[in-house]
């Protein structure tokens, strides 16, 4: 009988400590949120160069979304090989959300200065968010090859934001 209630009482112990164990929540992943915010600024940045490319007034903001649209289409590219290497349950976001797509339409309606001006505040705006975030992920990261796409990439978008500031200064004049 005492065998009997020692062996309960050890399964009664294991039991406790594996509900302990189920109900303290790993931490959070934050690769899903990069992915799906990462994606929805490429896939902003091509669609936005699309249109500037039509409409920009100035030659050097065309050349600017060109280069984006090749850049961001490349960093889709790899940001899709390496999340199926990395974690291949995460989607890439393959659809503008909601705000993106008021940016988009209000970037179709615009036009001439005030498309020019419009257009390079959504690139400053976008590549200072684009910035903090990889960042956060190069910091805080948890696969660890998509860190290194992270780490390569990171200079490219930050290289963006400083001329994006650069061509915004020079029509906000």
């Amino acid at each position: 009988m005492l065998t009997f209630l020692r062996a309960a009482g050890a399964a009664v112990a294991l039991l406790a400590g594996a509900s302990l164990a189920l109900a303290q929540k790993a931490p959070e992943s934050m690769t899903p949120k990069f992915v799906a915010h990462a994606s929805m600024a490429d896939l902003f940045e091509i669609e936005a160069g699309k249109i500037a490319i039509d409409k920009a007034m100035k030659p050097e903001i065309r050349a600017f979304a060109r280069r984006a649209m090749d850049d961001h289409g490349k960093i889709t590219a790899d940001l899709k090989a390496a999340v199926q290497a990395a974690d291949p349950g995460v989607p890439l976001t393959t659809k503008l959300d909601q705000p993106h797509q008021r940016m988009i339409d209000e970037l179709q309606a615009a036009e001439g200065d005030e498309f020019d001006r419009l257009y390079m505040s959504y690139q400053v705006k976008g590549h200072q968010q684009a910035v903090a975030l990889y960042q956060a992920y190069a910091q805080s990261g948890d696969q660890t090859g998509l860190k290194g796409l992270v780490e390569d990439v990171l200079p490219m978008i930050q290289a963006h934001l400083v001329d994006a500031k650069k061509l915004a200064d020079t029509v906000q004049r």
